[in-house]
């Protein structure tokens, strides 16, 4: 049950985040993510082997982080992308996105965007996923092609009392990830050292096939200590 007030973090936004508008989408939820338990992502991605394909994205967002953005006096700033208009103005930045598809509704007090958008190359994928190359990055591994997401950088000395009101706010909203391959896929879950983990209390792993995904509360996932890195391979 959603209650009627959102837990946001103390301190600004991540390091080299200012409140302007997103060069791309998912560094943006992700930076909204690090301050509120009021936010859910989903990516539903299909690739194919020459590294184009399709993703699904939606994501909500409590209606009281739309002031988030006048927040200091930065009403003429959009921190988070509210419609197919901001979609648009990010995928222009390459020739190999297109927008397939953009919906908006009202839902349990959330506003809810969904978009398809097609890729032709994995680079233009990281590149709309993070523009930055902070928190999403794409490679090779030996045979394979590998995409790497950071979900969340962890809580280091984290305020339990606040953790625990980030778990309790949060409600049904979750951050989910998964890729659909033409072959065998793999996840694996890594802190910020690089080092493997098992997943999370809570979390859903799929971690081999040709469809791997994670999905996870988004107040757990605030509260999770290490760091959650995705690192697929295709």
């Amino acid at each position: 049950m959603k209650t009627g007030f959102c837990v946001f973090r103390a301190g600004a936004l991540p390091s080299g985040q200012s409140r302007r508008p997103a060069a791309g989408l998912l560094v943006l939820p992700l930076a909204v993510l690090a301050l509120s338990s009021c936010f859910g992502v989903s990516l539903d991605i299909s690739v194919k082997n020459d590294g184009s394909g399709r993703m699904n994205l939606e994501y909500r967002f409590s209606r009281q982080l739309e002031s988030l953005g006048r927040l200091d006096g930065n009403g003429r700033w959009n921190i988070i992308p509210t419609g197919e208009a901001d979609f648009k103005r990010s995928l222009a930045r390459s020739a190999d996105l297109d927008l397939v598809s953009f919906s908006a509704k009202e839902e349990d007090g959330d506003i809810v965007n969904r978009a398809e958008i097609e890729f032709k190359t994995s680079a233009a994928l990281v590149s709309f996923l993070d523009a930055g190359g902070r928190r999403a990055a794409a490679g090779e591994e030996g045979a394979k092609k590998k995409l790497r997401l950071v979900l969340h950088e962890g809580t280091g000395n984290a305020d339990p009392e606040l953790l625990s009101l980030l778990k309790e706010n949060s409600g049904n909203r979750e951050v989910s990830v998964s890729l659909s391959a033409p072959g065998e896929a793999s996840l694996a879950l890594v802190n910020l050292a690089g080092e493997k983990i098992e997943a999370p209390p809570g979390a859903r792993l799929t971690a081999r096939g040709k469809k791997v995904s994670f999905a996870m509360n988004t107040g757990d996932l605030l509260g999770f200590p290490g760091g959650i890195i995705l690192e697929i391979l295709f």
